[in-house]
């Protein structure tokens, strides 16, 4: 068997147009990879990036879940003390009242107590001329009590 050069050089050329046809793939199917890596990696990256500020929100979120926790129950708690407060001091206020009312019935004894006392010095005071001399006359100079009342110069008689 005989085969002509030409042929062979035929060949020859098709196997190099095949090899560099394949090195061209080849360099191509190198730059998809790479490229398919680096997306990849991209992904990755961004995927972990995600999952990091979902960390983040997560944590600000349960901080802040926290901070209005607290700020509710101290709220509660201030309206709660209010209401006490505001109990409290009408309590106060009911009681300074009632002291109050009763230092003023103090004062209106006190103040009757001493103008009967001035009734019963002026009335043993007055000049002898004047005080009646029968029991009829001492009846019709004194004033119209009942006769249930007590004599108002008794308080003063006895606690001088």
């Amino acid at each position: 068997m005989r085969v002509h050069i030409s042929t062979f050089d035929g060949r020859v050329d098709e196997l190099r147009a095949l090899i560099e046809r394949n090195r061209q793939m080849s360099t191509t199917q190198t730059e998809v990879l790479a490229l398919l890596r680096q997306e990849r990696h991209a992904r990755v990256a961004s995927q972990t990036d995600l999952e990091e500020r979902t960390r983040r929100l997560e944590v600000d979120l349960a901080a802040m879940s926290r901070r209005l926790d607290t700020l509710s129950r101290r709220f509660i708690r201030q309206k709660e003390s209010n209401a006490n407060n505001k109990d409290d001091e009408q309590q106060r206020l009911r009681a300074n009242i009632a002291a109050e009312k009763e230092k003023q019935n103090r004062i209106k004894d006190v103040t009757q107590h001493i103008l009967d006392s001035i009734k019963c010095f002026e009335a043993e005071q007055t000049p002898t001329w004047s005080k009646p001399n029968t029991v009829s006359e001492l009846e019709h100079s004194r004033p119209l009590y009942v006769k249930e009342k007590a004599d108002p110069c008794h308080k003063w008689k006895n606690s001088s």
